[in-house]
């Protein structure tokens, strides 16, 4: 067994999302050309940025926060580089980490999947917002849709729960 079993996990997840084998996940992967993630979004020399490459962030990460959630590895990524939680080198290591790990896909968090939409309606935006907030007149706009009122700011923004989850 290799000394490094987060790597050889990160390899093998590799192999599995390319096709690649073995030896040229291994090799994309030390060479840091792409994030471990396998979105193809360039490393942008991750070890230059951070002083450590990948194999060895995921070492680390493994030993000190494997079992927590994104919010707890960030502060304590953002503690030992010394910086904001939300730096650039924080949440590419962070999310990266996740992805390679059994458990997170691209684009989830941890409570799930969240989906948004907006529109641009060529109306006074008073007359959106009562449409939306009153139930009988979003009736007329979306029939047969039940929406629960989450948040209302008069006239600019209002926030529903789809009734089907």
């Amino acid at each position: 067994m290799t000394a490094n079993r987060s790597f050889e996990r990160l390899v093998r997840a590799r192999m599995g999302k390319t096709g690649e084998s073995y030896t040229a996940a291994r090799a994309v992967l030390l060479a840091a050309t792409e994030l471990p993630g396998g979105d193809g979004a360039p490393a942008l020399a991750t070890s230059e940025r951070t002083g450590r490459g990948w194999e060895e962030w995921f070492d680390l990460l493994d030993d000190e926060v494997a079992d927590k959630p994104h919010r707890e590895i960030a502060r304590w990524l953002a503690d030992l580089l010394e910086l904001h939680p939300l730096a650039w080198n924080v949440q590419a290591i962070a999310g990266s980490y996740e992805r390679a790990r059994p458990g997170r896909a691209v684009g989830e968090h941890a409570d799930g999947f969240s989906v948004s939409a907006s529109r641009t309606i060529a109306v006074p935006v008073e007359e959106l917002f009562e449409a939306f907030v009153d139930p009988s007149a979003r009736e007329r706009w979306i029939p047969g849709v039940t929406l629960a009122e989450r948040k209302a700011t008069p006239p600019t923004a209002a926030h529903f729960d789809w009734a089907d989850g």
